[in-house]
């Protein structure tokens, strides 16, 4: 509605029918206001138009409707508000050697970004610095010139310089994509504010605590192996410059826990990890000598404890202990702050399930039955050590990696796994997804040997049609029953799904797209495939529905 009476007010008076209905710079940047909080496709297409439009104006001197800042921000943080689900730690590919695998990967991911609404609002703000550019290359031109007429023209031009509000959405923006590209746009951009806050001491694009942490926070998610020490190094650019006088780049407690969280994503091992720890250590050491603000909490220590569950070292199970023994010593002493809560004691059993313990299932299902006592102990008071289905989920895992030559082991390991999965289907902390019963399946595909049939249909049979009934079978699933179920019982279970090759008679790939519907409706890829059609859906309805109502008014 708003674009169709701007449009008429626009028409009205380019044809001098209304003259009184000229439209003025608030005019547009009103629509553009609108427009950027409505914030669909349409929408910030139609609001980047008019922002061109009005660029076209400004270099036709129309000065009256040439944008300001306003007019860019405006645009800026409509694009800064979407969110376009990309997110690099599930598109990267790091376990292939092939440069022509990670020359696509790379070439996919520079696609994302390329789409991504924060690159259009990054291209903004390329637009609306080569703006100012040009406004301070003319005034340079027109030295001498004190004509009230100039004057007053650039007078309308005069605030276009970007501001902390301009960089720090699209920083926050890009950081959010988790793409390593994302990740090098935002450092270039704070070092373009440092060079022209030392150039013109402008304060207005002065970087700030919340520029630097977005940028930890960028490597932070874009998966890349250096990611660590890329935020390290902006870590100490932030302690030197605060040593030196600038007092709004001193870190906190988030700066610390980003690069920590680098570190612990970026699974370089134990260096990795002990870099983790030497921070924590390093926190801890500044909070005692009365730095309230870097008072390590449960968020940091959970990042240590994810940087060694992720090192893939022999001493990561114990170690992560360790550091879950410390916080509750901690807390235990009065700091409230770090006591451990269900994310903790999920890192921990997924530390434990990758350690080569032959009783890592039981040592699992301990951890488990600790988080349940506490919990019922301290009711609404230890709510946070509330067991859910990731953390039976985790425990499935160190009873699906059980596989030790020991058939006693192996049984154990099959005896937990089960009652597991019977305890979480009868609690209230949850219920199985498709990744626990996908789990559960490769329990059996490793622990159940491969000429016990009868044993094998015995366990996964009624496993997998509650599964079905839960509507919960996604792609994990249906790879474990491929391994776990023989072929009789996979022929059975799937149905008409199953066809045979004629050449070798083998069977062929089943899809979870070749499903029914109702067997795979709660898997959350489906739902969010479900959610993201429905929204291009409704997107198509309201266009159809705005040009019928510009055509109804013209």
């Amino acid at each position: 509605y708003a674009s169709s009476l701007f449009h008429s007010m626009h028409e009205k008076y380019e044809s001098k029918t209304n003259v009184d209905a000229k439209p003025d710079r608030v005019t547009f940047n009103t629509l553009l206001h609108v427009l950027s909080k409505n914030g669909t496709d349409v929408c910030m297409g139609q609001a980047e138009e008019i922002l061109n439009k009005m660029e076209e104006y400004r270099d036709d001197n129309v000065l009256e409707w040439s944008p300001n800042l306003f007019s860019y921000n405006t645009v800026i943080e409509g694009y800064c508000k979407r969110s376009d689900g990309v997110n690099s730690s599930n598109n990267s590919n790091s376990n292939s050697n092939s440069n022509n695998a990670k020359f696509t990967d790379e070439k996919k991911q520079l696609d994302l970004l390329l789409n991504s609404s924060a690159y259009k609002a990054y291209t903004i703000l390329i637009k609306l610095l080569k703006a100012q550019k040009k406004q301070i290359k003319d005034r340079n031109s027109l030295d001498g010139v004190t004509t009230s007429t100039i004057n007053m023209q650039y007078s309308y031009n005069n605030d276009i310089t970007p501001d902390s509000f301009s960089f720090n959405n699209v920083i926050f923006a890009l950081s959010r994509s988790g793409l390593k590209q994302s990740a090098m746009l935002v450092e270039d951009l704070i070092h373009y504010m440092e060079r022209k806050y030392e150039k013109s001491k402008n304060v207005k694009v002065r970087p700030n605590v919340y520029t630097y942490s977005s940028a930890i926070a960028a490597w932070a998610r874009s998966g890349d192996f250096d990611a660590g020490s890329r935020a390290e190094t902006l870590l100490m650019q932030m302690e030197e410059r605060y040593n030196n006088g600038d007092k709004a780049l001193k870190p906190n407690v988030v700066t610390f826990n980003s690069v920590i969280d680098c570190y612990a994503k970026t699974k370089q091992g134990t260096p990795g990890a002990r870099k983790a720890e030497e921070i924590l250590e390093k926190m801890e050491r500044m909070y005692h000598e009365g730095d309230e603000s870097v008072k390590p909490n449960v968020n940091t220590y959970n990042s240590v404890l994810s940087a060694w569950a992720n090192s893939d070292t022999k001493c990561a199970h114990w170690k992560s202990q360790a550091v879950l023994n410390k916080m509750w010593n901690l807390y235990e002493a009065g700091n409230e702050d770090v006591k451990p809560d269900s994310h903790a004691y999920n890192t921990v059993i997924t530390a434990v399930s990758k350690s080569h313990l032959e009783d890592k299932a039981q040592l699992a299902l301990r951890l488990l039955r600790k988080m349940d006592i506490l919990y019922r102990r301290g009711g609404r008071n230890n709510k946070d050590v509330r067991p859910n289905e990731i953390t039976y989920t985790c425990v499935l895992n160190s009873c699906a990696f059980s596989m030790v030559d020991d058939h006693n082991v192996r049984r154990k390991a099959l005896d937990t796994a089960i009652f597991t999965l019977e305890e979480l289907m009868d609690s209230p902390y949850g219920k199985p997804n498709h990744v626990t019963y996908g789990m559960f399946l490769a329990c059996c595909a490793n622990l159940i040997p491969s000429d016990d049939e009868n044993r094998r249909i015995t366990v996964v049979e009624p496993v997998f049609l509650q599964c079905c009934k839960d509507g919960q079978v996604g792609e994990i699933v249906l790879n474990q029953l491929r391994l776990a179920a023989p072929d009789n019982l996979y022929e059975k279970l799937l149905g008409n799904v199953v066809q045979r090759s004629t050449r070798n008679g083998r069977i062929r790939r089943v899809r979870v797209e070749d499903l029914p519907s109702e067997w795979r409706c709660n898997v959350r890829n489906e739902r969010w495939k479900n959610r993201n059609n429905n929204r291009r859906r409704k997107v198509r309805h309201e266009s159809r529905s705005r040009k019928k109502e510009y055509n109804r008014n013209r």
